[in-house]
């Protein structure tokens, strides 16, 4: 096989998948994502076929590229410091809290707040 045809495979599986499960929402569900296809893949290299090991490194290529895809919304404002996720823990004494799902401090508290509503 060569390069362009495992890349090949590798861009038909992400248009298949794209189009079943839609877009990876954030870094934490794609490294489950892209966990559970590589111990897809390790089964299958020590206990399976070759067929299938082949069918789940497609799958675990295509799952790396969806990353490199849907990362650009989840880490577009990362340079700034600001969050854009909406599960924020709010504390009346804490002036600038801290997101849940990144741990990033959020600094413009009312547009989240506004997000929430």
């Amino acid at each position: 096989m060569t390069t362009e045809e495992a890349l090949q495979l590798i861009k038909e599986e992400l248009e298949s998948a794209t189009e079943r499960i839609g877009v990876m929402v954030s870094p934490h569900e794609a490294l489950a994502i892209i966990r559970e296809e590589y111990l897809e893949f390790e089964r299958e290299v020590f206990h399976g076929t070759g067929i299938k090991a082949v069918q789940e490194v497609i799958q675990l290529g295509a799952m790396a590229a969806r990353y490199l895809v849907d990362a650009d919304t989840w880490y577009k404002d990362e340079e700034d410091d600001t969050c854009q996720h909406t599960k924020v823990h709010f504390d009346a004494y804490d002036e600038h809290p801290t997101c849940q799902e990144c741990g990033i401090q959020v600094k413009d508290q009312q547009s989240i707040k506004q997000q929430l509503t």
